[in-house]
This record gives C-alpha cells, structure tokens and sequence, in this order.
C-alpha cells in the first residue's frame, strides 16, 4: 500500500448553507484540488477541485464533498473524528489500494479531522 498525502492550503473556514434549516448548516472544513480520480467510501469521485463541509449537527456523522467544477456534491459518512493536527497544516490522506486512490483521512489544523470508511471489499496494509 502507497500512502499519498495532499497539503492543503489554509481551510476557509465560513458557514454555508445547502437548503436546510436555518438550524442546519455546514461548515468548511477543507478546500482542495485533487489531480486524480479516488474513491471515498463507496463512491468514485472524478479529478478537480473539491470544497468539504460538515454538519454542524453533532448527531451528523456526514460530510458533504462538493465538486467546484460541476457543482455536483456527495454525501459521504465518515468513521470517526480525529484529532488536530500539530504541524498546523490541512491534508487530505489516501492510501492506494488495488491501484485506485482512496481517501482515508482529513487533517486538519484548526479543528477536528475525519477519518472515512473503505470500501467493503477494499483492504489496508496488515488486513487479510
């Protein structure tokens, strides 16, 4: 497994709404261009450049992967929180897993980071 790791600029950090209730929002969490398609989750999303919001809901375990050039955007739940991260900069983590990039983890400086699911079928390094 290659591990790949995309620095981010700084994260905008500003509350967007998507047509949900006022009590609803999301918030930016990362900006980023990615020069190759990847999967997360379940879900192959194309090259380009992706703004990724999260509820403010605490009982929302969702991100919101919108596409910049299309418009389009993409539920996607994650695992589990993570931790900030102590160097101050914004990542996005893949690991490559049968030759497709797969988006594991978001790092972030300001705030929590995320840590997202596989593919049922995909496997890591160290899984049999």
């Amino acid at each position: 497994m290659k591990k790949q790791i995309v620095g981010l600029g700084l994260a905008s950090m500003f509350i967007v709404g998507f047509g949900r209730p006022a009590a609803a929002t999301e918030v930016a969490v990362v900006d980023s261009a990615v020069s190759f398609d990847f999967t997360v989750g379940h879900t192959r999303l194309p090259a380009g450049r992706y703004e990724v919001l999260a509820s403010d809901e605490p009982s929302d375990s969702v991100l919101f992967f919108r596409n910049r050039d299309t418009g389009k955007t993409t539920l996607v739940e994650y695992v589990t929180r993570l931790a900030p991260t102590r160097h101050g900069d914004n990542e996005l983590v893949f690991d490559e897993i049968g030759g497709t990039n797969a988006l594991r983890e978001i790092r972030t400086a300001a705030s929590d980071g995320y840590l997202l699911p596989l593919a049922t079928n995909a496997r890591t390094h160290g899984e049999r």
